[in-house]
């Protein structure tokens, strides 16, 4: 009797093994949860925020495709510079300006008058 003792004390405890891995694994899937909607609650949290901003803005000016426009934060002698895209439904603009200038070509509407 002392052998099947001794021979069943040298095995490894798998059946607490898999129960720790599927609690894990449960841990887990439950973490991957809790970052979804909490992305999702930042998401409309920004949503809302702009929703709030937009309704203190006034009507803003609409430019059209081909009209030239002066960039405020840009010295005077930079441009004026030409539309290339229009999105009045976000009040966005994209302006055709130098490659070297190192800057994104998309400006809000406020930045431009």
């Amino acid at each position: 009797m002392n052998s099947v003792i001794a021979s069943t004390a040298n095995l490894p405890d798998t059946l607490g093994a898999s129960q720790d891995a599927a609690a894990a694994t449960q841990f887990l899937e439950q973490m991957q949860l809790t970052e979804h909607k909490a992305k999702d609650n930042l998401l409309a949290a920004k949503v809302i925020q702009a929703f709030q901003a937009d309704k203190h803005c006034g009507h803003q000016d609409c430019f059209q495709k081909g009209e030239d426009q002066v960039a405020k934060f840009f010295p005077q002698f930079d441009g004026p510079y030409e539309v290339v895209e229009a999105h009045p439904e976000t009040d966005c603009y994209t302006l055709d300006i130098l490659h070297h200038l190192n800057t994104f070509p998309v400006f809000y509407v406020s930045e431009l008058c």
